[in-house]
């Protein structure tokens, strides 16, 4: 059996946990790596002057700089929409509705209560 700590109530949550449930924290570690791959982007002017100028102020090549901006925002990007975020009362509604006994949906066992035959290549 799993135990959880609920932040917000200070109380150890003592029912087992689902295994897709989770909560993860991770530390982002720099691994050395050599770099294959290739992005070119087409930039006005006016852009690349500023990306130069940016670059410049902090020590570094448009590349290093247009790296060290645009990845860690890919990365939040990535991680908003992979992770799930909720309120201690929705986790805990959230719970409630995995406990319940599931129903059955008459018309979805009408459906899968059909033959089907699935046919690949051409006909």
């Amino acid at each position: 059996m799993a135990h959880l700590h609920h932040p917000l109530d200070g109380q150890l949550d003592l029912r087992p946990t689902c295994p897709y449930i989770t909560r993860t924290r991770s530390e982002e570690v720099a691994i050395p790596s050599s770099k294959t791959e290739r992005i070119e982007v087409r930039v006005s002017e006016r852009e690349q002057e500023v990306l130069r100028q940016a670059a410049e102020a902090e020590d570094m090549t448009v590349s290093a700089f247009i790296l060290s901006t645009v990845v860690p925002r890919a990365r939040e990007v990535v991680h908003r929409n992979r992770d799930i975020t909720m309120s201690a009362r929705a986790y805990e509604q959230f719970l409630a509705e995995l406990d319940r006994p599931a129903e059955n949906v008459p018309a979805l066992l009408e459906l899968f209560s059909r033959s089907y035959r699935i046919q690949f290549g051409e006909s």
